[in-house]
């Protein structure tokens, strides 16, 4: 971003803000000032990632009602460019009545009760540009939606209205990240007759692939959360109806001429959103120092890849997602948490490029010291194949002031879930300012 663009976007800032904080007894605000990087620890030591982040929070009361905004600047010196990026993270205004409130505008939702997996939240989508090693509290991504809740009697039920599609941030082909490599990439070369089996080259930019469903009330998403408080178990329901977040990788076919005036049709790459359509539900329940949570779902009709990319490929087949989950505070030992994840899919017409049964298991372990200024961890996912663990230091160096330093590893057969990433074990260090 220029000099001139930058300069006119915090001078409207100012603005429409300052105003408010004179006239306004009711706003309240609050930011954060964030560096992070890390430091690949094989080959070369490069940067996985450095930025500097700045989020700025604003919270206008007025009546019975509320406006919510927040700001983001950030600096990726990873970027060609380096230029400051500016995004409106989130903006809605929220209206309370005796037993409803409507909250429409740009907002994030996170549903079910999972510990970095991925069961019934989808209604938001997910910046992945990095994988899953972020919180997922920061890469989850807003989107535009209406939302309304009623409540009564230990009971609230949540109906979203999406209008228009936002699918997952993705990382580049050519980003140690990627989710799709140019080598699984198998399609007819008309260019060369002797092997006419052969990979075409990817762009950088997976969204140059991507066919974004147009915005209309057609391809408009909407989902519904029915939540129930008993004495000693909590109850949820969910239903949505939309677009999968996280496009598959088919093929289409494009007549082309080559030298001159030869008609030639080839299957080209693309990726699509298809429709998706779940049905879920979750519990938890606590006794003394336990808690025992659990979460299902069922996806009608869901597109995979499949191996062959001739003839559309991909194809669908339902899938089966369950949970559960034990927490326990150990006291003064600090916390334990532990996940089994399981996901089947049902019946594929033909081989795909995902295994039918997936199994997870993930386990934290945390304790703090010192008065809660040193807190250690080590959380890791492990499946048959593959594993991902990280253990990080956190310390809270002044008021409002925390480093964390930590070290992931990703090891395992390099078709895996983490183990593709296995040359992306790194050391990282996060420096955040609250205020």
């Amino acid at each position: 971003m220029n000099q001139k663009v930058l300069r006119n976007t915090l001078m409207l800032i100012i603005v429409l803000v300052f105003p408010l904080a004179v006239l306004a007894q009711s706003l309240e605000w609050n930011g954060l000032l964030r560096y992070y990087t890390a430091v690949r620890l094989q080959e070369d030591h490069d940067y996985l990632s450095n930025r500097n982040q700045l989020v700025l929070k604003a919270l206008y009361n007025y009546g019975e009602s509320q406006v919510y905004t927040a700001l983001e600047f950030e600096h990726d010196k990873l970027e060609a460019t380096e230029e400051i990026q500016i995004e409106l993270r989130e903006a809605f205004g929220t209206f309370y009545f005796e037993h409803a409130d409507v909250r429409v505008g740009r907002q994030v939702v996170a549903w079910g009760n999972t510990d970095g997996l991925i069961i019934t939240d989808i209604i938001t989508p997910k910046d992945l540009s990095e994988f899953i090693t972020q919180d997922f509290d920061d890469i989850r991504l807003a989107e535009d939606m209406l939302r309304l809740n009623l409540y009564g009697w230990d009971t609230e039920l949540e109906l979203i209205a999406i209008p228009t599609f936002r699918g997952h941030e993705l990382p580049s082909f050519d980003s140690p990240w990627t989710l799709f490599s140019a080598d699984s990439l198998t399609i007819p070369n008309p260019f060369d007759p002797l092997n006419p089996i052969d990979t075409l080259p990817l762009p950088s930019d997976p969204a140059q692939l991507a066919e974004t469903p147009p915005a209309n009330l057609k391809n408009s998403e909407w989902g519904l959360r029915l939540f129930h408080s008993f004495a000693t178990v909590d109850l949820a329901g969910y239903f949505f109806r939309g677009r999968d977040n996280l496009p598959v990788l088919s093929t289409q076919p494009v007549d082309i001429t080559i030298i001159g005036t030869i008609p030639v049709t080839v299957e080209v790459p693309v990726l699509r959103y298809p429709l998706l359509t779940m049905a879920g539900g979750s519990f938890s329940t606590g006794w003394n120092r336990f808690v025992v949570r659990g979460e299902g779902a069922y996806f009608w009709n869901k597109r995979w890849t499949t191996h062959n990319l001739l003839d559309n490929g991909s194809v669908r087949a339902d899938e089966v997602d369950l949970l559960v989950g034990v927490d326990l505070d150990l006291g003064s030992w600090g916390i334990a948490s532990g996940q089994y994840y399981r996901r089947y899919i049902l019946d594929a017409p033909e081989p795909i490029r995902e295994d039918d049964l997936l199994e997870i298991f993930t386990l934290l372990l945390e304790r703090s010291f010192w008065r809660e200024k040193l807190r250690l961890s080590a959380f890791g996912y492990a499946s048959p194949d593959d594993v991902f663990l990280r253990f990080s230091g956190s310390y809270a160096l002044w008021d409002g002031v925390n480093s964390t330093f930590g070290i992931d590893l990703l090891e395992g057969d390099t078709n895996g879930i983490f183990g593709r990433y296995r040359d992306n074990d790194y050391a990282y260090l996060r420096v955040e300012f609250n205020f």
